[in-house]
């Protein structure tokens, strides 16, 4: 298992574990608050019970190309990025955001924050998501989270467009996307260019 330990916080630690030990039971209960809080924002999702939760999140976590990241506070889980570069992954992205989500409880503790930059150290190039356009909290960290110019010394962030699109289901959404590059590689490349591309 890999293990990404995310910069101390004042007063908690944050884990993430791309397949960590943990049981079943926490992914599965976080995912149906996940869908459960979508609710007030999709009406489509209004029909899904709990068992209907559930069986999608059976069949999300079977998708080989995703990578399953959950965030820790502490010793307790509280929340997971869907992550993919694979078929599920729309063809101008290099990774896709397929769900984010934290404990209503965990949040302002900047634990999603601390977990995207650990994120993007290992996941360069086109990242994109779609927001719903009614949730307002998720927009606003998206919008802060896509505000700074660099993550680390050495990672930059370029933020693209912002669009108003829609998913498959006909629900209004903001397509959110930004890239990352890694200046030292930049840098590295530059010096080992011996003949300028232009005159």
């Amino acid at each position: 298992n890999r293990e990404i330990v995310a910069n101390h916080l004042a007063y908690t630690h944050l884990y993430m574990f791309l397949v960590a030990g943990i049981p079943m039971a926490s992914r599965e209960q976080l995912y149906c608050d996940y869908i459960t809080e979508l609710k007030m924002y999709n009406p489509n999702l209004m029909f899904m019970d709990n068992t209907r939760i559930f069986k999608n999140f059976k069949e999300v976590s079977a998708f080989s190309d995703l990578e399953w990241l959950d965030i820790y506070d502490g010793v307790e889980c509280v929340g997971f990025i869907l992550l993919t570069n694979g078929s599920h992954c729309p063809i101008n992205y290099d990774w896709f955001v397929m769900e984010c989500y934290i404990d209503a409880k965990h949040r302002r503790n900047h634990l999603m924050r601390h977990a995207m930059d650990q994120v993007v150290q290992t996941h360069q190039g086109k990242i994109g998501l779609f927001i719903l356009c009614q949730n307002l909290v998720a927009s606003a960290f998206w919008k802060n989270y896509t505000s700074r110019t660099t993550i680390w010394p050495h990672l930059q962030l370029t933020k693209i467009p912002i669009m108003k699109t829609s998913v498959p289901s006909s629900v209004d959404c903001y397509e959110l996307a930004f890239e990352i590059s890694d200046q030292k590689s930049c840098s590295q490349n530059k010096r080992a260019q011996t003949i300028p591309a232009y005159e």
